[in-house]
C-alpha cells in the first residue's frame, strides 16, 4: 500500500486496482463466450462478452498506465476512460443479473 502525502491515508497500489477489473473481465468474457458457443447468440451473452472485454481493457489500461487510465489524481476524469468503465460496469451488472435469474 502507498501512503498519500497530503493526509497520510493508505492508498491501494496501481496493481491491486488494475487486477480486479482484469480478473473480472476474464471471467465474464470466458463465461459469455462459452454460452455463445453452446447456445448461439443471445443479447445477454453478447452484453456480457462486450462488458468482459471492456473490463479487460480497463484492467490492462490501469496496469500499463495508459494516459486515460492513470490513477495518480482523482480530480481529473477522462471521458473515454469513464465511458469504457461505465460500459464494463453496466455489462457486469446485467451479466450477473442474468446469471442469477
Amino acid at each position: 500500500m502507498m501512503t498519500d502525502e497530503r493526509d497520510g491515508r493508505r492508498m491501494p497500489s496501481k496493481k491491486s486496482v488494475g487486477i480486479a477489473p482484469l480478473v473480472t473481465g476474464i471471467g465474464l468474457t470466458s463465461q459469455s463466450l462459452g454460452h455463445l458457443l453452446e447456445s448461439g447468440f443471445s443479447p445477454w451473452a453478447g452484453a456480457g462478452f462486450v462488458g468482459g472485454v471492456a473490463a479487460i481493457l480497463v484492467g490492462v489500461g490501469i496496469l500499463r498506465r495508459w494516459g486515460d487510465f492513470d490513477t495518480e489524481t482523482a480530480e481529473t476524469i477522462d471521458r473515454p476512460a469513464a465511458i469504457l468503465a461505465g460500459i464494463a460496469l453496466v455489462s457486469l451488472v446485467v451479466g450477473a443479473a442474468v446469471t442469477v435469474v
